[in-house]
């Protein structure tokens, strides 16, 4: 066998072994983590092999509700979403959960930061110091490579986080919502995570910005703020002028002031109640209350006129 023929097989016998190699670092767990946003559901996958002990750990706190109202408080383009600490919870950790919580050791790897890695976020000159905060790469980062324990991977959810980037941030990238994760959810196999319906990306309620959404978005901004404007001066009108007006003038400026505060509340909730059953349900309800409303004023004005 020639020289050359001997460096091929072995360069070829190296290929192989590093594949070998990355695929059990990149063996995955069988449990899927779903995290419910507000701008839909994010798919995780964990790697039992690279990073055990983080990965069970992060199982043991997802089964535990740790993540539940925490949020993502920071989101850089191109670099990373970060979730905050468990610590930055709605509501305030039991003392169960708290008991969970200790710090995680650097399991550095031959796993990369590349886009769509989850990275255990630590304290600066801490590499041991991490616990509950991570972070899910948005593009590649090679100088995380070894300092930061890579421990599984986004698969499902692209969509939300490109609803997540939509959101206007501050100069320190905080998004100006919260971007909340409802709740955390474990799913023991692929085959019960297939079985459930994954709200898909939307825009985020309340994040309105003529800069982030364009014309449409400031066209709504404006909408919204004229509808505000004009409940607020017939509620005034109505106050001052109380003592001079009838009862059927007040009585129609309430009516008013409903419909446009209904209007205005509808077109804030409906494009979130077309990913949420229970939201449109509660609009629907609140559509037929209105229109009770309307034929009680109406009601009202015929018995007036007859009497």
């Amino acid at each position: 066998m020639t020289r050359a023929a001997m460096a091929c097989l072995a360069a070829a016998a190296w290929l192989v072994a590093a594949g070998a190699r990355a695929a059990e670092l990149g063996e995955v767990a069988p449990e899927r983590v779903v995290l419910h946003t507000v701008a839909g559901d994010l798919v995780l996958e964990l790697y039992s092999n690279a990073a055990p002990e983080t990965a069970r750990q992060f199982v043991r706190l997802v089964r535990a509700g740790v993540y539940d109202t925490t949020a993502f408080s920071r989101i850089q383009p191109g670099f990373i979403a970060q979730v905050s600490t468990a610590q930055d919870r709605l509501r305030p950790l039991t003392a169960s959960q708290s008991a969970l919580l200790h710090k995680l050791p650097l399991e550095a790897s031959e796993l990369k930061h590349v886009r769509g890695a989850l990275s255990l976020a630590h304290p600066d000159g801490e590499p041991g110091g991490g616990e509950t905060s991570f972070c899910i790469l948005l593009g590649p980062a090679p100088q995380l490579d070894g300092k930061y324990t890579v421990f599984g991977r986004i698969v499902g959810g692209d969509d939300v986080l490109a609803a997540m980037l939509q959101v206007p941030r501050s100069s320190q990238m905080a998004p100006s919502v919260r971007l909340a994760i409802a709740r955390a959810e474990v799913f023991d196999t692929p085959q019960a995570l297939a079985q459930v319906y994954l709200t898909p990306g939307h825009p985020v309620l309340g994040a309105v910005s003529t800069t982030s959404v364009g014309p449409v978005g400031a066209q709504r901004a404006s909408l919204l703020s004229a509808g505000l404007l004009l409940m607020v001066l017939l509620a005034a009108a109505g106050t001052l002028l109380r003592h001079r007006l009838t009862q059927r003038v007040v009585n129609s400026l309430n009516l008013v002031n409903l419909l446009v505060g209904s209007f205005l509340l509808f077109a804030l909730l409906l494009p979130e109640a077309q990913h949420r059953p229970l939201l449109a349900a509660a609009l629907l309800l609140g559509l037929v209350g209105v229109f009770k409303a309307l034929g009680s004023f109406e009601t009202a004005v015929r018995d007036e006129s007859k009497s």
